[in-house]
Formats: structure tokens, sequence, C-alpha cells
């Protein structure tokens, strides 16, 4: 077999088959080379351009948290603002609202409005001590006899007109 082996070896060599067909395993190997490294080229152009977009959406994306954040903090500041404003006011309304003639002087219109006060001062504001004072002697007076006044004026009358009937003499 060694034989056969060499004597076709001998015979492509001769015939220039070995040739060609060495020029066209270098052929093919250099296309398939070339075609890598093409391929590879493309593949670390592809990973570039994947790399510098993303890099670019990242930094958008920072750029727009960072502008969400500044967002919010002015309108945290403002909404602080507005509560102390609004604590400041419901504040001097409150020291305002001492008494019941004393206007609130807020801007806000209701439907009716206060009511007016049909009472007068004095029954408004009475010592809320001498009020069972008062009732007890209201209590008392009722339960005391009723005087007939005409009754009582006869009878006191009745004395003086015996008295002058009778010329002065009792």
């Amino acid at each position: 077999m060694g034989r056969f082996d060499t004597l076709a070896a001998f015979l492509g060599r001769v015939t220039g088959i070995t040739l060609i067909r060495d020029k066209l395993h270098r052929y093919r190997d250099r296309q398939r080379l070339e075609a890598l490294v093409a391929r590879k080229t493309e593949l670390v152009q592809a990973k570039r351009g994947a790399a510098h977009i993303q890099r670019e959406r990242h930094r958008l994306q920072a750029a727009d948290g960072e502008r969400t954040l500044k967002a919010l903090a002015a309108v945290e500041k403002r909404e602080l603002q507005s509560l102390e404003v609004k604590r400041g006011r419901e504040q001097r309304i409150k020291d305002r609202a001492g008494h019941v003639h004393m206007p609130a002087l807020t801007l806000e219109l209701k439907p009716k409005g206060r009511g007016a006060l049909v009472r007068k001062a004095q029954n408004r504001y009475k010592d809320t001590l001498r009020v069972p004072e008062e009732r007890q002697a209201r209590v008392d007076q009722a339960a005391s006899p009723s005087i007939d006044l005409q009754q009582a004026m006869q009878d006191a009358l009745g004395g003086a007109v015996a008295v002058v009937e009778s010329g002065g003499r009792a």
C-alpha cells in the first residue's frame, strides 16, 4: 500500500495535480481567514457602536434623572413655602378669632354668613354663678302665697273708712 501511495504521490506531483490542489487549499484558507477577520471586525464595530449607544442612553437617563430630581426639589420647596404661608395665615386667624364680635378677616365667602344676634347683651353675658340663685328666688316667689291686692286695699281702706265715720276716733 505504501507503494501505491507513493506512486499516487509521484503521479500527482508529475502531472501538477498536487500543486493545483495545494493552491486551491491555500486560496480557500485565505478566503475563510479574510471572512473570519471581516466578521470579527464587524463584531468589534457592532460592539463598539452598542457600547456607545448604551453610554449615551445612560448619560441621557442620568440627565433626565437629575432634571427630575431638580424639578421635584423645586416643587418641594414651593410646597414648603406654601405650607409656611398657610400656617402663618391660620395662626393669625386663630389669634384674631378670640371674641364673638371680632371678624375673622378671611377671604372665604360663605353662603349665609353669621346671623344677627337678637338677644340683648345683658342676656348673653350672664354670671353663671348667679343663675342658680335667681332661679331659686323665682321658685321661692312662686311658692309664696299670692296676695289679693284688692282685698288688702279694701281691708286697709275699710279701717280708714271706719275711722272717718266715727269722727276720727278709732
